[in-house]
């Protein structure tokens, strides 16, 4: 109950109060340069990790395809017809 009470009752920011508009523009668009700039780093974070993957799959890959050469040539190598 008391904590409803709490709740409903208006919420006095001194800071709200001492700020004029053009005061609080500014504020709003810093918070919002903010955000985007949180938003375009995480972007950038998924966007690295995603290359990591990547980078990870194509080095198996590649040492896939050097494995199976390296059977086909020392299969080769092994065959001596004198």
């Amino acid at each position: 109950m008391a904590r409803k009470l709490k709740e409903e009752q208006p919420v006095y920011n001194s800071l709200h109060f001492k700020l004029d508009d053009q005061e609080k523009t500014k504020i709003s668009t810093k918070f919002n340069e903010v955000d985007f700039l949180k938003n375009e780093v995480y972007q950038l974070q998924e966007s690295l990790q995603g290359s990591y993957k990547r980078i990870k799959i194509l080095n198996e890959t590649i040492n896939e395809q050097r494995d199976k050469i390296f059977q086909l040539e020392s299969r080769d190598q092994l065959e001596f017809k004198f």
